[in-house]
């Protein structure tokens, strides 16, 4: 798995009321989210690899 998800904030010190996310299948995917967000007003960027999904581990037990 080789997904992203990318955050962008516009005010300085981050606040998730003014928050844009993104889930995005690749590298290439997480620099035209970037530019979109720019585009948009974000300036804040965090960007994190999902490793694992929760979901994934659940056993059903």
């Amino acid at each position: 798995m080789n997904e992203f998800f990318v955050i962008g904030g516009k005010t300085e010190g981050f606040s998730w009321r003014d928050a844009a996310i993104h889930r995005v299948g690749s590298e290439v995917n997480v620099e035209i989210a970037i530019n979109q967000l720019r585009n948009e007003g974000y300036s804040i960027f965090y960007v994190s690899r999902i490793v694992e999904r929760i979901d994934d581990n659940v056993t059903g037990e």
